[in-house]
């Protein structure tokens, strides 16, 4: 058996690709094929780069891959990353941090700042979804939130951004599900709606604020009217 050999593949019009390791170039071309080109061989090419060899069985750092060509895009800030723009920004290519197909970055402290970012986003959103329990908890005492739930799409969720130049976090969107009293098919929700987009332009701003609703399917609907109806507080 032949040793595995480095290919490029790239898209004909746009010339995104990857590099392949295959004994033959039309096994690497198809893949990149399949991955770029919808399985359209004839709008995808294929070259030998005999550099690359070395990296079968392994990851291709990025910073390699720039140092012959390619490029990337920064997932903390979005910067493009090849040898131009590096050197424009006084950044070394060796100080770039990732592999071919993982999270690459323009250097360490961008990668601090994303992952610092992140843990700071899924704090928020918990803090989001705890919220929302409360409130459902202090309106409706006796309900049971499916907190571990086997059915993915009745799990809490909740999405929260940071606005620049407004205050802090914003909650795009939360959601928390609940059993009740009477409930027969699938559990309520309490959530925000979806945020209508005023469109380009003007700032690019949401239009809001947003009020949180309850909802269920409509084969329980009687019985959540019915439990609603039940526990409300009389002035």
């Amino acid at each position: 058996m032949s040793a595995l050999r480095a290919f490029a593949v790239t898209e004909n019009d746009e010339n995104t690709g990857a590099i392949y390791f295959a004994e033959h170039d039309i096994v690497a071309k198809r893949w990149g094929a399949n991955e770029f080109a919808d399985g359209e061989l004839s709008y995808v090419s294929c070259r030998r780069v005999p550099w690359a060899d070395a990296y079968a069985g392994k990851p291709i750092p990025a910073s390699v891959m720039i140092a012959y060509g390619w490029h990337f895009e920064c997932c903390g800030c979005g910067m493009r990353l090849d040898e131009d723009e590096l050197r424009e920004r006084h950044l070394p290519v060796e100080g770039v941090l990732g592999t071919q197909h993982s999270m690459v970055f323009c250097c360490a402290r961008c990668r601090r700042k994303d992952f610092s970012r992140k843990r700071r986003r899924k704090a928020e959103e918990q803090r989001a979804i705890d919220c929302f329990k409360s409130i459902v908890r202090k309106r409706f005492p006796e309900v049971e939130f499916c907190d571990n739930p086997e059915i993915d799409h009745w799990r809490h969720h909740a999405r929260a951004d940071y606005r620049h130049g407004e205050k802090g976090w914003l909650w795009e969107s939360v959601c928390v599900a609940f059993t009740f009293p009477g409930m027969q098919i699938a559990p309520a929700t309490f959530r925000t709606p979806e945020r209508p987009w005023m469109g380009y332009g003007e700032g690019n701003r949401f239009i809001g604020p947003l009020k949180p609703y309850y909802t269920c399917c409509n084969g329980d609907r009687e019985a959540f009217e019915a439990y609603a109806a039940a526990t409300k507080v009389r002035p």
